[in-house]
């Protein structure tokens, strides 16, 4: 990771000056955790990423809403992945601001990806120590993402999910950075209670699916979880592209 550096920033009307962490993303694991977003030699792979945030942005725009969860119903069917290369898909847009919070706190996988650390500050740190959002998000220097790590790994994170610092943790978001796009990166769905307590606090879900590999009634399950979601988008994923 890069020292931090003080910056100027601008989205939309607001300006604002923060300590910013700066990171450089590895292109061994980017390639190993199935990454392709932004990278010419994937851009047929890269292209459906931007297709699914076009179809999300004209979507969502109408009603203004911005914060979505990604999850799926079962483990392995990489969502993470998914969140990912979805929001390096949204910051490519021009001065479109986009952060990804990681709130899976028990399997953080963007630590792995962008080789942070176990140590690497990040939600937990804000969900207990009331450590300030600027000084926790990373630049990764793609566009205007930013990216809000999982930080340690706790036991008890439904509890912490379920928490108001967590209800304050999107409300500041939305207010400090205005007109981004919030993607929140949850465990499955049916694996763990965090995800049905993420689903209240964000305006849609977007399930990601593999194909050939989920159960239609585990899929089945996990819609009915999450009845009562306005907007409930699918993606299958894993999918063989000729």
């Amino acid at each position: 990771m890069k020292d931090s550096k003080r910056i100027t920033e601008k989205s939309g009307t607001l300006a604002r000056e923060f300590n910013e962490r700066v990171i450089t993303l590895n292109p061994l694991e980017l390639d190993h955790h199935r990454i392709y977003v932004g990278r010419k030699e994937e851009e047929s792979v890269s292209n459906y990423y931007k297709v699914l945030r076009t179809q999300l942005i004209q979507t969502m725009d109408k009603t203004s809403q911005r914060k979505i969860l990604v999850t799926s119903a079962l483990a392995g069917e990489g969502k993470s992945a998914t969140a990912l290369n979805l929001a390096i898909a949204f910051a490519q847009n021009i001065n479109q601001l986009v952060i990804l919070v990681e709130a899976n706190l028990r399997r953080p996988f963007l630590q792995r990806v962008l080789s942070l650390g176990k140590d690497c500050a990040g939600l937990t740190d804000y969900l207990l120590d009331e450590i300030s959002i600027e000084t926790l998000l990373l630049n990764p220097e793609v566009g205007e993402l930013r990216i809000l790590p999982a930080g340690s790994s706790i036991p008890n994170a439904a509890e912490l999910i379920g928490s108001n610092r967590m209800k304050m943790l999107l409300t500041e978001l939305e207010q400090k950075y205005k007109d981004s796009y919030i993607l929140i990166d949850a465990p499955p769905v049916l694996t763990h209670p965090d995800t049905l307590i993420l689903s209240e606090l964000a305006d849609a879900v977007l399930m990601v699916v593999a194909e050939g590999a989920t159960p239609s009634q585990k899929i089945r399950e996990a819609e009915e979880k999450l009845k009562g979601q306005k907007q409930i988008f699918y993606v299958m994923n894993k999918c063989w592209v000729p």
